[in-house]
């Protein structure tokens, strides 16, 4: 049972806890202590740090107005080495993160000042946490720590967490992806074209109905109840909601108390609301239906980006769908239809002479937070990759029409960017232009004789279309420093042809170079992006109900409306909300202070313990067999755990009582990620009888991270020791085999997996092996040895998203105990069968997976089935058996049926069912044929 209770806790956990990894031992990290955050920094972007602090000290009233709480002073980590472009607030411990590099995709996360961007909306995450630390919730957090503030946010769904951050950000800026058209395009589309989406399916999305994230549907129902009911309205939900935060309909009733609507109901009234603006305002917009070039048949809501020419006749594009494999290189010919090239990991693409050529990401083998970000060239001819660099940060790259030259943004771990020209054979740099003012730049791209460079550039001011005569090395100034969301430019002749949101639909524009004046090309319905030219035409993504199409103008025969006959959009809810606020546009940097705090090391010794979390324990039987209830032993206690910042400390303490044999027993749990390897340590004190034991192990592990492209890759090595000591003997009934028994253990694995599509539910292709041996060591009565091999294999289905997986094991044991193992069994019997101590088994596992239904299907507030899957099985083992002193070959098969579900509207789901084993032969410990079980999370019952 207590088993079964913790599952349920950590199905709770994820909605705000997150790992981010170790960096290098070698960074120097430094401090900067301000009165609403301590920030913990490497040395080197201390400057970044000040403005940092800076920012958050500015912030803090402005972003604790319309939440009415006063968070305490948090922790902020700011690292530097990732190319990740993210940030997360968490608890276990309390702490924010950024992530210091910005992202190349403007039309989605808006081209702000990065740190304004982490700041207002990871802020916003912390008030969130505080606001909800009241009554209920705060006698949670009394009792258990940061766990019970965890526990009493279980009801709060991950929209109105985001969707309320993305709030704030739009409402204190002039951007924020509030403004963003693409933003809300996709709901804006569901809606107008009267898809009838259920409040369920949108918070919880489906394997065959396309529905945006819970940022997206988070912003539109937390802005649009700040203008229905007022800017107060999320404060008063979280009162009523942290009062009875045990219940899961918790923040669903407070609503109800506060709007007099509940979730699906207040879910309901909005998209109604929009559905109506939105309905009167397309009325009111001129649209022109694209010329769509894709044509092979949509069997779901499918995703075609990149579109690039790589002659006159043929285009290369990224193709997804729900029902399809994962993102996949097509090409698409002249009459329309595709061929497949290959799966890839590509982000924004350029290619020139059938080459094609985007950034990788590659992993630090040990540290999670250094990675690289280095440049990728794909011969179509030949279907040859080749990295052209390593371990750079490099960006966004563009290669010239001849082949020859990539130009790409580089982006350094003093967050410093440049203009970096590279040789596309060799990958050597040939030249580099460092940004002025460091403003960030994205998306460059080349004219057609490799003689200037266009990109947007960002800084806390606004974003800038500009470009760089290669010759002079002068860079020139399009527009002046705007809120205007642009991005993806590129030239054709006199004109720089760029996205922008102006209209209030995402659509593409065009300025001339000589005098500077803009033109819309395109009156997309939905939203129009991304455009690449050739020859006077050009393609570009074109969005509908369908998805993203490509579609192709020739720039010679359309009309270049002018900027001044095209009414530019307000967005009056973005509006709203900052006049709920402060009035006015609040992140400027001519208004944030600009003060030098002190700087300090950051000494990691003194904060290497940390206590977030305490409460009491308790255990229940795991399962209720007859003899296993007259051996158990009930237990209480109380257990308290710690963690630091820079998440390379953990540990746990606690003491337990036995309330039948009245006897304690402790432990301690300590785990050192601070060097390439990591060690762990832990200590056991307990009683028997009157008799007292010590247990102590160690253990020295390696995980290596060798992910790159579409697959996960890694090897993980462990050694471990292990030792337990009778450290008095006062019983006549002593047995001196548990006296002084240790062990050794040494271990390794291998792991690579392909990444999964929708509906895959096992990967495509992937492996598993591990290998293991342990022994007792140096002098004691145990005596034994273990060695243990385990193999997994998945490979493709029958069809598509079905899959094989076969594994195969084997286990030997060799000990002095009779009808006991010294060791932890790692290959587990054949399904079906009752467990029985073994000396050695050759296993071997065939399943079948696949889906069954994607019903998404609800009965009422109560359960949410989103997919129901089936698994055939086949499990065969040899088994020299301790009990009966022989051999057994023991076989079953069956079928496993499962349902993922999710109760009471909560944000994780569960996945249970049932499985029903044939044994085949007879087995002394299973005598029926048929063995059914209820499993969840794949654990039986």
């Amino acid at each position: 049972m207590k088993k079964y209770l913790n599952i349920i806790i950590l199905l709770f956990l994820p909605v705000i806890f997150y790992s981010q990894g170790q960096s290098p031992n070698s960074v120097k990290w430094a401090e900067i202590n301000t009165e609403y955050a301590q920030f913990i920094f490497p040395e080197e972007i201390t400057t970044e740090a000040q403005r940092a602090a800076n920012l958050i000290d500015y912030l803090y009233s402005f972003e604790t107005k319309t939440l009415n709480s006063k968070p305490k002073k948090v922790p902020i980590i700011l690292y530097n080495q990732s190319t990740t472009s993210n940030g997360f607030a968490a608890l276990r411990p309390r702490r924010s993160v950024w992530f210091s590099t910005p992202s190349q995709y403007a039309s989605d996360l808006g081209t702000d000042d990065w740190f304004y961007t982490l700041g207002t909306h990871e802020f916003r995450h912390i008030v969130q946490y505080s606001k909800n630390n009241k009554h209920f919730t705060k006698l949670l957090s009394i009792i258990f720590g940061q766990t019970g503030l965890l526990m009493g946010e279980y009801s709060i769904p991950y929209w109105f967490f985001e969707g309320d951050a993305v709030c704030i950000e739009t409402a204190l800026s002039k951007v924020g992806r509030g403004r963003i058209s693409q933003f809300d395009m996709g709901i804006r589309t569901i809606l107008l074209n009267d898809i009838d989406i259920s409040y369920d399916k949108a918070k919880f999305r489906s394997y065959k109905t396309f529905y945006p994230g819970h940022y997206n549907l988070g912003y539109l129902m937390t802005s649009q109840a700040r203008e229905i009911y007022g800017a107060d309205v999320w404060d008063k939900t979280l009162n009523h909601t942290s009062k009875i935060s045990f219940w899961p309909y918790a923040f669903s009733r407070g609503l109800k108390k506060t709007t007099g609507l509940n979730e699906k109901k207040l879910y309901k009234k909005i998209m109604s609301r929009l559905d109506s603006v939105w309905t009167k305002e397309l009325k009111n917009t001129e649209t022109f239906e694209a010329n769509i070039i894709n044509k092979s048949e949509k069997k779901s809501w499918t995703k075609y980006t990149e579109p690039n020419y790589l002659n006159d006749n043929q285009i290369i594009v990224k193709k997804s769908s729900l029902r399809s494999d994962i993102t996949t290189f097509y090409i698409i010919n002249e009459d329309g239809t595709e061929e497949k090239v290959k799966a890839t990991d590509a982000g924004l693409i350029s290619t020139a002479k059938n080459k094609v050529v985007w950034s990788r990401k590659y992993h630090d083998p040990r540290w999670q937070v250094r990675d690289y970000s280095d440049i990728i060239i794909f011969d179509i001819n030949t279907k040859k990759e080749k990295r052209l660099t390593k371990n750079r940060k490099l960006f966004a790259p563009a290669i010239s029409e001849n082949g020859k030259t990539i130009v790409a943004v580089s982006y350094d771990s003093e967050m410093k960017t440049k203009l970096v020209l590279i040789d596309s054979e060799t990958g050597k740099e040939i030249k580099y232009f460092t940004s002025p003012n460091n403003d960030f730049i994205r998306t460059p791209a080349l004219d057609e004789n490799a003689e200037r460079v266009v990109f947007t550039r960002t800084n806390a001011k606004g974003t800038a279309l500009s470009y760089i005569d290669l010759k002079t090395e002068i860079i020139y100034d399009l527009t002046e420093y705007t809120a205007e969301n642009i991005g993806r430019p590129v030239f054709y002749k006199d004109f720089i042809i760029y996205n922008s949101p102006y209209s209030g639909i995402g659509n593409i524009y065009a300025i001339n170079i000589k005098t500077k004046e803009k033109y819309q090309l395109t009156s997309a319905k939905y939203g129009a992006y991304n455009p690449k030219i050739s020859d006077g035409k050009m393609i570009y993504i074109n969005y509908g109900k369908n998805g993203y199409d490509i579609a192709e103008i020739n720039l010679k025969e359309i009309n270049f409306k002018p900027i001044s006959e095209v009414e530019e959009y307000s967005f009056k809810t973005a509006e709203n909300l900052q006049k709920q606020e402060q009035g006015k546009v609040i992140l400027h940097p001519d208004l944030i202070p600009n003060k030098t705090y002190e700087v300090k090391k950051y000494k990691k010794l003194k904060h290497a313990f940390n206590i977030h979390s305490w409460g009491l324990t308790s255990n229940y039987p795991t399962y209720y067999d007859a003899d296993y209830l007259q051996s158990f032993k009930p237990e209480i206690g109380a257990e308290i755990y710690t963690a630091n910042m820079l998440n390379t400390v953990f540990g746990s303490a606690g003491i337990k009582y036995n309330t039948d044999d009245k006897t304690f027993n402790t432990n301690i749990s300590y785990i050192l990620k601070k060097y390439y390897p990591v060690f762990d340590f832990t200590s056991r004190w307990y009683q028997v009888s009157d008799n007292n034991y010590i247990q102590n192990s160690i253990g020295v592990n390696l995980p290596l991270n060798f992910s790159k492209g579409i697959y996960y890759s890694g090897i993980n090595l462990n050694t471990r020791l292990a030792y337990n000591n009778l450290i008095n003997n006062t019983s006549d009934y002593f047995m001196p085999s548990v006296d002084n028994f240790s062990a050794l253990s040494y271990s390794g694995s291998i792991y690579k997996f392909r990444q999964q599509a929708n509906q895959d539910i096992n990967p495509k292709f992937g492996y598993f092996f591990y290998a293991s041996y342990a022994h007792t060591s140096f002098e004691s009565v145990f005596t034994g040895n273990q060695t243990a091999l385990l193999g997994s294999v998945y490979l493709p289905g029958l069809i598509n998203h079905h899959s094989i997986n076969i594994k195969g094991g084997y286990e030997r044991q060799n000990t002095n105990l009779g009808t006991d193992n010294i060791f932890r069994n790692t290959i587990s019997y054949p399904r079906g069968y009752t467990f029985s101590a073994f000396s050695k088994i050759n296993k071997i596992s065939f399943d079948y997976s696949f889906p069954v239904w994607y019903p998404d299907f609800n009965i009422g507030p109560f359960a949410y089935l989103k997919r129901i899957r089936a698994n055939l099985f086949f499990d065969y083992a040899e088994i020299d058996d301790l009990i009966i002193n022989g051999t057994q070959n023991l076989q079953s098969t069956g079928l496993e049926l499962l349902f993922q579900v999710y109760f009471f509207r909560l944000g994780e789901p569960i996945e249970i069912g049932g499985r029903f084993s044939y044994l085949l032969g007879n087995n002394m410990f299973s005598p029926d044929n048929i063995i059914p079980e209820f499993l969840i999370l794949n654990i039986p019952f």
